[in-house]
């Protein structure tokens, strides 16, 4: 998937929830850009929409910049009720080719990513509310570093098509139940990768839920998806908010 440029991710993330969006009623809520701070007292921006009182919250890590499409992704999450904030990590910066987008997430330093995690997750915290980690692709890979760092603040990671952490010393760092979505066709992540994952998950006695869905192959980026895998990736994810994040 996403073989033109590794943009594609969030354009066709985006595509997924706009087919769910079409069948969706609910009134939009705005979003906002806020100021945040890190620990360390570092300004930096995050995009925030949602329900004050929302049960479950979502810090919601970008790709590739907080631009269109990942402010797509939080309106919808945030029209269904989720409190989401999307920090941004690369200052300002959107990448519009393969290249920029490569260069951004080359050049993000995880400290200063963790800070912002942190710092995100806090503000997202409300009595009662349960927070999840959400990406896809790059920002799922993220998630799970997120989830490490603000251990007692999460309460389950969503990972959509991301390369998944390898290293045992941050697996066994992973407190939270883990679901892991892939794709069956022109995957992303090589399935002897996955099966790795897997294994390391089990010898360390972590939650992890790993699932698949169909998507047409084809030519187009906007074909990549269709009505049938929008519901089963955003089924999954009901199932497993229902089953861990209660």
């Amino acid at each position: 998937m996403f073989r033109r440029f590794t943009l594609i991710a969030a354009l066709s993330l985006c595509l997924v929830f706009r087919i769910l969006a079409a069948e969706d009623e609910a009134d939009s809520s705005p979003g906002q850009t806020q100021t945040l701070k890190t620990a360390d007292g570092v300004d930096f921006s995050a995009y925030r929409v949602g329900p004050p009182g929302a049960r479950i919250g979502i810090l919601l890590i970008p790709e590739a910049g907080v631009g269109a499409p990942v402010q797509e992704w939080a309106d919808w999450l945030g029209e269904n009720d989720f409190r989401v904030i999307v920090p941004d990590l690369y200052n300002g910066k959107v990448p519009e080719s393969h290249e920029q987008a490569q260069a951004l997430q080359a050049g993000l330093k995880q400290r200063e990513a963790n800070a912002k995690y942190l710092a995100s997750l806090v503000a997202l915290k409300a009595p009662g509310r349960k927070i999840v980690v959400m990406g896809w692709g790059f920002a799922g890979t993220q998630a799970m570093q997120a989830a490490i760092i603000g251990s007692m603040h999460v309460h389950g990671v969503v990972s959509y098509e991301a390369h998944p952490l390898t290293e045992t010393r941050l697996l066994s760092e992973l407190k939270v139940p883990v679901l892991a979505l892939f794709a069956r066709k022109e995957a992303a992540v090589p399935t002897t990768e996955v099966h790795s994952f897997e294994a390391a998950m089990r010898r360390l006695k972590k939650r992890l839920v790993v699932g698949y869905y169909d998507r047409p192959a084809a030519d187009a980026v906007d074909d990549h998806y269709s009505d049938a895998s929008a519901h089963a990736i955003w089924k999954d994810t009901q199932a497993f908010f229902k089953r861990y994040v209660k």
